[in-house]
């Protein structure tokens, strides 16, 4: 999607082993400076996080807890080796509902140019196209695990 919006990215880079050569951190996307408003090396980390776990079963939550939960995680792992090296970390956090983290909204409506007022009625439907091949991509991977696990289950009856 980001190359497709003109955006020069690489995709599983271990940006850290200038400060630490035996580093094992790898990113998923690294974005290259003075893109995106922003003058650093962007370093995407992709996770997907499950709203509904013991807590949340047992307590009443707000919408975005565990989405942010991931999000911070994803920032203390990274933002020292991140700062060394002259980037930013923007984790991209999805729940398994399919909910996505405020930040990683924003920064998909920034690629796609929809975080404007002033926006075609083309660029919005591209960005809709985009969000629901994103779903379906995300419900399909799931679906396999399931069935994958469910056999595995099944062969050892």
């Amino acid at each position: 999607i980001l190359r497709m919006y003109g955006v020069y990215s690489r995709k599983e880079v271990c940006p850290f082993k200038q400060v630490h050569p035996k580093s094992k951190k790898r990113l998923d996307i690294v974005v290259a400076e003075g893109q995106l408003g922003c003058e650093k090396k962007m370093l995407l980390d992709v996770t997907i996080t499950n709203p509904v776990n013991s807590y949340t079963r047992n307590h009443r939550v707000n919408q975005n807890t565990a989405a942010n939960h991931a999000h911070a995680l994803k920032i203390n792992k990274y933002s020292v080796d991140a700062a060394a090296v002259n980037s930013v970390v923007k984790p991209m956090v999805w729940e398994s509902t399919g909910r996505l983290h405020p930040e990683t909204l924003a920064l998909l409506k920034l690629v796609a140019g929809v975080d404007g007022s002033n926006v075609s009625l083309d660029a919005k439907n591209l960005f809709r196209y985009w969000m629901r091949m994103l779903s379906v991509t995300l419900q399909k991977s799931f679906a396999r695990a399931f069935l994958k696990g469910r056999k595995r289950l099944m062969s050892n009856n």
